[in-house]
């Protein structure tokens, strides 16, 4: 279904971003690649110039303006030999990044719904979750470049809380958690946070966890047994760089030999505060490279930037 030039879009807007990426993609790659698909862009040779950007930017080989060009020429994409300096120029800064991303993905949303609500009006039917002639509402929005995560997102007022009546959820089919620790004590997809004072161990203890997963055989920790399987780990470790990393694996040298699939990751300077959106893109990288049963953040004052997980108080669970 071909989009009418009139949907709504900003063409200055998207070129501005592409220039953005094409000559920061140090600091805008991060955020863009979080937030938007090559598709969320409305003129397609800006999908394309977007998706060589992107691609370029998770292969860790950057385009400039030469490489680019000869890409679109590899691609059968003419854009007119002004596109590239225009998309350049329309590029002033990079403290609007996460300004422009929001716009072309509140455009990009916005379209997807149009699209959408004609289609199921097309139909002759309403809107419902149990599907339109035989197809899902789901997926006539897939079909429109529109997720159903990003709707809820969007919408105000949203409700995050599930409501059952007591037969709706004995009768319901709820898959079972897959344990990564002990009988339910951490499960994958679930969060956990060691509090205590410094000094008492709580790095040693979560790196031995690392390390003892990794390697699997169905060891105990703390008397808590672990799968059999060997399970992917991923250690962020933030206090004192590579030297101290290494030095604390040391204590777990024997064990840590046999567990490759523990991965410890070391910031190289300052570590990052995963609450700017390009260190949670940076992470997101990680995440999607790795594949890792279970993270690590050791210790989160590092990767916060404020709590103190030695402080019980802090941290927010009280004495």
């Amino acid at each position: 279904m071909s989009e009418s030039p009139s949907a709504p879009n900003d063409a200055e807007v998207e070129k501005a971003l592409l220039g953005t990426l094409l000559l920061f993609p140090g600091e805008a790659g991060p955020l863009i690649l979080q937030t938007l698909r090559p598709s969320d862009f409305f003129h397609e040779g800006h999908q394309v110039v977007a998706r060589l950007l992107m691609q370029a930017f998770e292969d860790a080989r950057n385009h400039d303006a030469v490489t680019l060009s000869h890409a679109l020429r590899s691609e059968g994409v003419d854009l007119g030999v002004n596109f590239i300096p225009d998309i350049m120029d329309a590029a002033p800064t990079c403290a609007n990044v996460e300004r422009m991303v929001t716009i072309v993905k509140e455009l990009a949303l916005t379209r997807g719904v149009i699209n959408a609500g004609a289609e199921l009006k097309a139909r002759g039917q309403a809107l419902h979750t149990d599907g339109v002639n035989g197809k899902r509402v789901s997926e006539v929005l897939a079909d429109h470049r529109v997720r159903v995560e990003d709707l809820e997102r969007e919408s105000i007022g949203a409700n995050t809380m599930k409501s059952w009546t007591a037969p709706e959820l004995l009768d319901a089919d709820i898959p079972e958690p897959i344990s990564l620790v002990g009988n339910h004590l951490l499960d994958q997809g679930g969060l956990s946070i060691i509090s205590g004072k410094g000094g008492l161990g709580k790095s040693n203890l979560m790196l031995a966890l690392c390390v003892d997963q990794s390697a699997g055989g169905g060891k105990e920790w703390l008397r808590v047994p672990l799968p059999a399987e060997p399970l992917r780990t991923l250690y962020l470790w933030g206090e004192g760089g590579s030297y101290f990393a290494k030095k604390r694996l040391h204590l777990l040298e024997a064990e840590a030999r046999q567990a490759p699939g523990c991965r410890v990751v070391v910031p190289r300077e300052v570590t990052p505060d995963l609450r700017e959106s390009s260190a949670v893109a940076e992470l997101k990288q990680l995440l999607t490279s790795h594949k890792p049963h279970l993270v690590v953040i050791d210790h989160i004052s590092e990767w916060s930037g404020g709590m103190n997980d030695s402080d019980n108080a802090t941290a927010g669970f009280g004495e």
